[in-house]
């Protein structure tokens, strides 16, 4: 009992561990650096990307799930697997097939039509928003629809008293949506402000561009910690935001049995413009990326072949199931310590279960900093590089992904029902042997889902995996980057397939769930 104690504060130190060192190594002295930047650029660029984006993923969002939960159409459900399919597709992804479509394809069809040269860019912020605004719609989609499922008796008292649906919409919907709104479009701008591959490709300055350029380019470690710093601060500003909103606000009502009661059945010309605007943003945010990434993989069907492609798909694969199963085991053991003592997680935990919302490349940067000032303490001579490198990258990992472990652990938890915890008691005092023994095969599919969406994640993850990686050790991810940044688009296009065809498997499991739980009555 006391080794469990013992390995469960281990695991709690050992993930503090690298942002304590980032934070203690930033002297007042240091803050003179910051005359060598240009702050309030990397300020306002991200604010501005981050406005115009939840504008325009707002907008669709909110209009998509209002549409999907409260009217009865044919094909339904295709409907809502064409609004969460975007999430398959990353955005740094979405930003290179947009980029060379717009500068090169429609500036030869303008040609080939007019006969002159028109020059379309997105490399600019609203580009960039536009990007952002395409690949995370979704997100606020999912969370709106999940809140007007509860909210769905209020919206109902509405139509009674004969009130239109734009008033419905507009003076009970929004207002009891507001939670949702708000912890989807935190979510969304956490994920704006740690994105490395969107801006670096569109050649925007923001923080993590600049903490990469300054680390590596120009091998300034001081500027480069100091803008971690600052950028964790701004995350960790956001989370609290977010934490604040959930806590302060709250429509929450008993639930009513409803079935399948809906405002009204669409059909002619208002089913046509509902399935047009939906196939426009379905167009855009998925099928044209995904047939433009199929049909440049036709005309590159060597670069599957590859040597260097087979290598980082194997280097992939084993890197995410190594890390995947160290992530889930550790947090699995981390929650069932909290739980079978009955214990309330510590704040330490509950800060650490934010991980996932700080960029990869802070927590990279912090993970190399934290470990040169453990070997220089211990006085080692060990460099970051083949096995040790590795090492660091899963320590990283860790970090970043342990939250959506212990959210989904913490979740089966409470599946288990109390008898089955008294029994299992019965025949093992031992804690670990119970953990091991028995919970864990209770909970093999919350296991096995967390491993998978693990996996997804750590494949897709750029900016911790190109800080971190040995010399000459590509994913698919920085592969694909790598490809881009050498103008070799159709090539990255072609890989990028491989990404998105990974991440269909978790997205098409996520749309069976929600269908499956939003529809029991049916």
């Amino acid at each position: 009992m006391k080794q469990f104690d013992l390995a469960n504060k281990l695991f709690i130190l050992i993930l503090a561990l690298p942002f304590v060192v980032l934070f203690t190594g930033i002297t007042p002295a240091d803050y003179h650096l910051l005359k060598q930047i240009e702050l309030s650029t990397y300020f306002s660029n991200s604010l501005i990307i981050i406005c115009l984006a939840l504008i325009m993923a707002n907008i669709i969002g909110v209009i998509l799930a209002w549409l999907s939960s409260f009217y009865y159409f044919k094909h339904k459900r295709l409907f809502e697997i064409m609004a969460i399919l975007p999430l398959a597709i990353p955005a740094y992804i979405l930003a290179i097939i947009y980029g060379y479509i717009s500068e090169i394809e429609i500036a030869y069809i303008c040609q080939q039509i007019s006969g002159a040269y028109c020059h379309i860019s997105l490399r600019n912020l609203f580009g960039a928003a536009l990007i952002f605004a395409l690949g995370f719609f979704p997100y606020i989609f999912l969370f709106c629809k999940s809140y007007f499922y509860k909210v769905k008796t209020q919206l109902m008292i509405g139509s009674v008293y004969n009130l239109t649906h734009r008033k419905i919409f507009k003076h009970i919907a929004l207002p009891a949506l507001l939670p949702a709104i708000i912890s989807s479009n935190l979510l969304i701008a956490m994920e704006i402000v740690a994105d490395f591959g969107v801006v670096s490709f569109f050649g925007i300055e923001t923080f993590a561009t600049e903490i990469y350029r300054f680390w590596f380019f120009k091998n300034n470690i001081e500027i480069a910690l100091l803008l971690s710093v600052i950028l964790l601060v701004f995350i960790l500003i956001l989370s609290a935001l977010g934490y604040l909103s959930k806590t302060k606000r709250s429509y929450e009502i008993d639930q009513v049995n409803l079935n399948n009661e809906h405002f009204a059945e669409l059909s002619g010309k208002k089913l046509f413009y509902l399935w047009l605007g939906a196939g426009l943003v379905f167009f855009f945010s998925f099928l044209l990326p995904v047939l433009t990434m199929l049909g440049w993989s036709i005309t590159h069907l060597d670069i599957f072949i590859a040597k260097k492609t087979l290598s980082s798909l194997a280097n992939s694969v084993i890197l995410a199931l190594l890390g995947g199963l160290f992530i889930c085991f550790c947090s699995f053991f981390n929650v069932s310590y909290n739980k079978l003592n009955r214990r309330n997680p510590s704040i330490l935990s509950q800060i650490i279960s934010l991980g996932y919302a700080i960029p990869g490349s802070v927590i990279a940067i912090a993970v190399i900093y934290t470990l040169f000032n453990i070997f220089e303490l211990l006085n080692l001579d060990i460099q970051l590089t083949g096995i040790a490198a590795i090492i660091a990258l899963i320590y990283a990992y860790q970090i970043r992904f342990t939250a959506i472990c212990y959210n989904k652990f913490n979740s089966g938890w409470e599946q288990i029902s109390d008898e089955v915890q008294i029994v299992s008691k019965t025949f093992l005092r031992n804690n670990f042997l119970r953990t091991f023994k028995i919970i864990l095969p209770t909970l093999q599919k919350t296991f096995l889902v967390s491993l998978l969406i693990i996996m997804i994640e750590i494949s897709k993850e750029l900016p911790a995996t190109l800080i971190l990686r040995p010399f000459n050790f590509d994913t698919v991810a920085t592969r694909t980057y790598m490809l881009a940044s050498d103008e070799s688009v159709k090539e990255a296009g072609a890989t990028a397939l491989l990404i998105v065809l990974a991440n269909l498997l978790p997205i098409l499991f996520l749309q069976k769930y929600l269908y499956q739980k939003t529809n029991v009555k049916t």
